[in-house]
């Protein structure tokens, strides 16, 4: 450290995933460098020195200034869905491939000190709540940092969809499914289907069709404080499928519809750098072709 310079103590959960990092070598390293200030470690993998191994997270996740978490933006993910209760600021440090959401790479530790010195920002995104309802019960309910997804099951013919918003018909059509994306999912399974590409400082839900068998649907974008509703028609033995984050899945049933809204979590990204969202939707795009 600096002469001159205040770091002030701070409690940090990491959570790792052995299977982007096999040797624990780079997650052994960030622990190390995270050693060099005045803080309390703790992490969810055993055996990792300089850090408390905590088998259940939500035990002390209330007690955190800071949770990092060490992977791609599939990890930030599933860490930002399990956790968006607690309201603590993420930090993503990339073990993979370029990412949207992750902030670091694994050789610009270096900016982790900034963290100490309250040298940082927080960006703020939106979340979707989603529920399936089965007559006047939810029989189920998640939330979701990307997208809600409603897709056919193995089999591969259409299946027909019926979207309202605020009550009001939008379309009927036969497709693959549809995506209901959040600006920060804008850029995940709905550009790949076709949807466009939506700032992500904006509040709003982007509707986009899967493979839909009209030249006339197109991806809709509508406000945030809006509720989305799909209804799905079966067919014989048809399934029809709602995913979260692509990582949360649930098979409904004939009769069932979902809803969409606004959660009232958004999530905390920390951002150390000047990030420049369109310099990295280009060098990912770059990097796909």
């Amino acid at each position: 450290m600096k002469e001159g310079q205040i770091y002030v103590k701070k409690n940090i959960f990491v959570f790792a995933k052995r299977t982007k990092d096999l040797e624990l070598d780079q997650t052994c390293k960030i622990i190390a460098f995270l050693q060099k200030f005045d803080c309390r470690l703790y992490i969810d993998l055993q055996d990792i020195p300089g850090a408390e191994f905590i088998a259940f997270p939500e035990t002390v996740v209330q007690d955190m200034d800071f949770l990092i978490v060490l992977g791609g933006d599939g990890s930030l993910l599933g860490v930002a869905r399990r956790f968006a209760a607690y309201n603590k600021p993420i930090l993503g440090i990339n073990l993979g491939r370029l990412g949207y959401l992750v902030e670091l790479e694994k050789n610009n530790l270096d900016a982790i000190t900034q963290l100490f010195r309250g040298d940082y920002r927080i960006e703020n995104r939106i979340m979707l709540d989603a529920k399936v309802i089965r007559g006047k019960q939810t029989v189920f309910s998640g939330i979701a940092l990307n997208d809600a997804v409603v897709t056919k099951g193995a089999l591969s013919r259409m299946i027909h969809l019926s979207m309202t918003v605020d009550n009001q018909l939008v379309n009927q059509y036969h497709a693959d499914g549809v995506v209901i994306a959040t600006p920060t999912g804008s850029t995940a399974y709905s550009m790949s289907a076709g949807g466009s590409v939506v700032s992500p400082e904006l509040e709003v839900f982007l509707l986009t069709p899967i493979c839909p068998h009209a030249l006339t649907c197109k991806p809709i974008i509508v406000s945030d404080r809006q509720t989305v509703r799909i209804d799905a028609d079966f067919v014989d033995d048809e399934e029809v499928i709602l995913t979260l984050d692509g990582q949360e899945g649930f098979r409904m049933a004939p009769g069932d519809y979902i809803e969409i809204t606004k959660s009232k979590f958004y999530i905390q990204l920390i951002r150390l750098t000047q990030r420049n969202f369109f310099r990295i939707l280009k060098q990912k795009l770059e990097e796909n072709r």
